[in-house]
């Protein structure tokens, strides 16, 4: 997975389509995930237009009812990098707390 550590991470995208107002919903609420579900436009939707491109990302990785991390990770080996002027790697995907972490660098001479 590639996370966007970049200044361009608190880019604010306005959302307008009923379609990417519904995945970014979809995203950040609370419900069951259920397959093949069609989200619904929410009732509220200018809630979801003008969420930063970090914030949209912290409350995907957070939503516990969303389990996105865990989910990807029973199909495939999931590694998380950071990119922004070089890429490096995340020690964790997106902590719910919002801060990107670096991944620890091992020490491989032993002394």
């Amino acid at each position: 997975m590639l996370i966007d550590t970049s200044q361009s991470i608190g880019f604010v995208d306005h959302r307008e389509s009923p379609d990417d107002l519904k995945r970014a919903a979809f995203g950040v609420r609370s419900h069951r995930v259920r397959p093949r579900l069609k989200p619904a436009l929410p009732a509220k939707p200018e809630q979801f237009a003008a969420l930063s491109r970090h914030e949209l990302l912290r409350r995907v990785a957070g939503n516990a009812a969303l389990n996105l991390w865990p989910r990807l990770a029973e199909q495939a080996e999931l590694q998380f990098y950071g990119f922004g002027r070089n890429a490096s790697p995340l020690s964790s995907p997106v902590p719910a707390e919002g801060a990107f972490k670096p991944a620890a660098r091992s020490n491989s001479s032993a002394g």
